[in-house]
């Protein structure tokens, strides 16, 4: 790991020391590559998928809310999307990326953290690039 958000207020952590790809894997469990287009911030109404390493892409997620929380027994991470619909995240999706999808690429908005009943959360995709110090890459 090459660096960490302030855990539990931010629920991040930026991943070095080799090359990745240009690509976010949708699909399956073998994935496909899939073009990236600009980040920017989840809105609320809008449907978005999830693609995380449980339950792989899993869309139909509508945003609710910008300015959620989840706490644990860790303590709380402020300032979340939360969304619902669409099949459940599961145990192992956290990290997967919150995207739109559209005209053959994905659209990062966020990094799925948690799940609470049918309400999941997602760290927003400004948060990620102020505290981690990083930028998109689009294909």
């Amino acid at each position: 790991m090459t660096s960490r958000g302030t855990f539990p207020s931010y629920d991040m952590a930026l991943i070095g020391g080799q090359t990745y790809g240009t690509m976010i894997y949708m699909g399956g469990s073998a994935g496909t590559g899939t073009a990236t287009g600009a980040p920017a911030n989840p809105a609320v109404g809008t449907s978005y998928c999830v693609s995380g390493g449980a339950s792989y892409e899993n869309c139909s997620k509508q945003v609710t809310s910008l300015s959620a929380s989840f706490c644990d027994t860790s303590g709380c991470t402020t300032a979340l999307a939360a969304y619902t619909g669409g099949s459940s995240t599961q145990n192992g999706d956290s990290g997967g990326a919150l995207v739109l999808k559209s005209g053959g690429k994905v659209y990062p908005r966020g990094i799925h953290i948690a799940r609470s009943g049918s309400t999941m959360y997602a760290e927003k995709w400004n948060l990620i690039s102020v505290h981690l110090g990083v930028s998109g890459v689009t294909t």
